[in-house]
C-alpha cells in the first residue's frame, strides 16, 4: 500500500524557481565562467583544415561475349584470369580495405616522407605557408627527432585519425577527407593517395593482362582445334586491347569527378560551438551550485 508523501517532503517548482532567482547572479556568473574557459581553451587548440576528393570507380568490362561456351573453356578461362575485370562493387569492397590497410599507408608514408608532417606537425603559419613543429619531438632545421622516431604503428594510427573514407555503393563513388593543420598538406595527401591507388590497380591490371597474354599466345600455337584456336585469338585480342588501356589510361581505377580543392577556412574545431556548449554547462553546474547553497541555507534554518 503506498503512503502519501508529506506537503513539507515535497519540492514545489515555484519554490525551485524562486531559489534560483535569489541566486541568479550566481548561475549566470557561473555560466559565463564555464563558457569562458571553454573558448579560451578552443583557442589553443590549432585550426584543422579538410579537402575531400570524390572519385567514381567505372565499370569494368566483363570480357569478350562467346557463344557456345562450354563450361570446360570456361574454366581454362578462371584458370587464366581470362573473367574480366573487377566490378565496381567489388573494386571498392576491396579499396575499402586496401586504403586502410598498414601495408598500404606504411609504403604511402616512407615515399613521400610525411613522419615530420603527420607526427610533429602542431600549426600553420598562413602568412608565410609554413608548418610550425613541435620542437621537443622534431627540429625542422635539422630535420632530425628529438625522442625516439615514431614507430610504423604509431605513424598508421595517426593517419587513421586523419583520413576519412567513405564508400557509396549505389552510385559506385569513394569520397576521401584528409584533415591536417596545413591546408597544402591535406590536398597534397588527398591527391596523391587517389594516384597511389590508381597505380596500385595498374600495376596489378597490367601484370594480370600480361600473363593472360602469355599463357593464350601459347595455348594459340599448342591447340590443334580450330574453333578453340579462333576463342583463344578473341581473348588474346581482349587481353592485348586491357593491356594497352592499362597503359596510357591515368586513371584507370579510380575516374576524379571532384579533385581535392585547397580549404581556404577552417574545419574544426568550432570554437563557438564549444564556447556555447560551455555556456550552457557553466549554467547547469550553476543551478545544481544554487540548490546545494539553498538546502544548506534551509537546513540552518531549520
Amino acid at each position: 500500500m503506498k503512503t502519501a508523501q508529506r506537503p513539507d517532503d515535497v519540492i514545489h517548482l515555484s519554490k525551485f524557481f524562486a531559489l534560483l532567482w535569489q541566486r541568479k547572479f550566481l548561475i549566470v556568473l557561473t555560466a559565463f565562467i564555464v563558457g569562458g574557459a571553454a573558448y579560451a581553451y578552443s583557442l589553443t587548440l590549432p585550426n584543422i583544415y579538410r579537402t575531400e576528393v570524390i572519385t567514381i570507380v567505372p565499370n569494368s568490362q566483363s570480357g569478350p561475349s562467346l557463344p557456345n561456351m562450354g563450361g570446360s573453356l570456361g574454366g581454362l578461362m578462371g584458370l587464366a584470369n581470362l573473367g574480366g575485370g573487377d566490378s565496381a562493387k567489388l573494386r571498392l569492397e576491396q579499396v575499402e580495405e586496401l586504403i586502410k590497410s598498414r601495408a598500404f599507408l606504411h609504403n604511402f608514408i616512407e615515399k613521400y616522407q610525411l613522419k615530420a608532417d603527420l607526427y610533429a606537425a602542431i600549426d600553420w603559419q598562413e602568412e608565410s605557408n609554413t608548418i610550425v613543429y613541435d620542437t621537443e619531438l622534431y627540429n625542422p632545421e635539422t630535420q632530425t627527432w628529438v625522442v625516439r622516431e615514431p614507430t610504423p604503428w604509431q605513424l598508421y594510427g595517426r593517419f587513421l585519425e586523419a583520413m576519412k573514407v567513405t564508400i557509396l555503393f549505389n552510385k559506385n563513388m569513394l569520397k576521401l577527407n584528409i584533415d591536417h593543420v596545413s591546408p597544402h598538406v591535406a590536398q597534397n595527401w588527398a591527391t596523391w593517395l587517389i594516384d597511389e591507388l590508381n597505380t596500385f590497380y595498374k600495376l596489378r591490371s597490367a601484370e594480370e593482362a600480361k600473363e593472360s597474354i602469355r599463357y593464350l599466345e601459347n595455348a594459340v600455337t599448342e591447340t590443334e582445334f580450330i574453333f578453340l584456336r579462333d576463342v583463344f585469338s578473341t581473348l588474346l585480342e581482349e587481353q592485348i586491347k586491357k593491356d594497352m588501356l592499362v597503359e596510357v589510361k591515368a586513371e584507370y581505377a579510380f575516374e576524379t569527378l571532384a579533385p581535392a580543392v585547397l580549404p581556404e577556412s577552417k574545419s574544426h574545431p568550432k570554437r563557438t560551438v564549444i564556447g556555447i556548449l560551455g555556456v550552457i554547462i557553466g549554467g547547469l553546474l550553476g543551478i545544481i551550485l544554487a540548490s546545494v547553497l539553498g538546502l544548506r541555507d534551509r537546513l540552518k534554518r531549520d
